[in-house]
């Protein structure tokens, strides 16, 4: 999701609808403001709150992550109770993903094949970085493309999470070969430290996950794709988070942000036939994955359940 910026006047309350994610605000009987959201999934959004001029209520800039279909986003309550809150203007901008995450580095993820599948590594990476384009402030953006010698590859779930995006509508096109192309199918799962992984490229109508499920490594997602030629096909995987520390996301704001990067990517460690390591370049690995690897984040209920479907 890119940042969106809103803008309203005073006492301008308002209903707002952008990507599945709606803002109303509305003054209560109680004489305060409630601003509210209503979203289409249940994935994490970090949302920036800044108001102007605020009577009869306490109020900082805020960053709130919300998650769910529903919600408040705040609530101004009054300080003298007989008289009305209000506000001069608000600007809200709003970002996928937590807004202070906890990324676990040392995480050991499973390959996203069936187990036993040799597969090469190859890298996709650039360096990003802000405005003031010092060496502190550059990202490393890194995708890994996996290809095997499979005629139909079915990709898996590489760590439990939640189905936040998936995108199923896109044909190879076979009249030109692509490096990279945007249109692909793909489907995203937020884990619960707040990170984000992204199985793309994967082949239309394949795709058995919905938006909203809670998945766990192994489970199958669908086949890989290609862009273009049969010969060509492969998938892409990244993790990543949002990573705004270090970043003053109003002073940033621009119409395309340029080449600012506010998510970093984390460069996992697998689990592979030859024990956990992180994935060099070109380099050709067969994966696995164990009980161990599948349950570890799971539930006591989740467990039981499992449990009972293995007898």
């Amino acid at each position: 999701m890119k940042p969106f910026f809103l803008l309203f006047s005073l006492f301008s309350f308002f209903t707002y609808s952008q990507e599945n994610f709606q803002l109303s605000s509305e003054r209560n009987e109680d004489n305060s403001i409630s601003i509210n959201y209503t979203k289409e999934d249940p994935g994490s959004i970090c949302v920036f709150l800044k108001l102007e001029g605020v009577t009869n209520s306490y109020f900082n800039d805020q960053k709130i992550t919300i998650s769910g279909t529903s919600g408040t986003l705040i609530k101004l309550t009054p300080i003298e109770e007989n008289k009305s809150v209000n506000y001069s203007s608000s600007s809200i901008k709003f970002l996928s993903g937590k807004c202070d995450p906890k990324p676990n580095l040392n995480f050991v993820y499973a390959l996203p094949f069936s187990k036993n599948k040799e597969i090469k590594v190859q890298y996709l990476q650039k360096v990003t970085s802000n405005e003031e384009n010092t060496t502190k402030n550059k990202r490393l953006w890194k995708h890994f493309q996996f290809i095997t010698n499979s005629d139909t590859d079915s990709i898996h779930v590489s760590r439990k999470g939640i189905v936040i995006k998936v995108i199923d509508k896109y044909d190879a096109d076979t009249s030109t070969e692509y490096s990279f192309r945007s249109n692909a199918n793909r489907v995203t799962i937020e884990h619960k430290d707040g990170t984000l992984a992204e199985y793309s490229v994967l082949k239309k109508n394949s795709i058995k996950l919905t938006v909203g499920q809670t998945v766990f490594p192994g489970d199958f997602i669908g086949l890989a794709g290609t862009y273009d030629k049969e010969e060509n096909k492969h998938m892409r995987f990244s993790v990543s988070y949002l990573d705004i520390k270090k970043s003053n996301i109003y002073k940033e704001q621009k119409t395309t942000l340029g080449s600012v990067s506010l998510y970093s990517s984390v460069d996992p460690l697998f689990i592979t036939a030859n024990g956990i390591k992180k994935l060099s370049k070109n380099s050709t690995v067969i994966s696995d994955i164990t009980e161990e690897q599948i349950t570890k984040e799971m539930t006591k209920r989740e467990r039981k359940k499992r449990a009972k479907m293995k007898y």
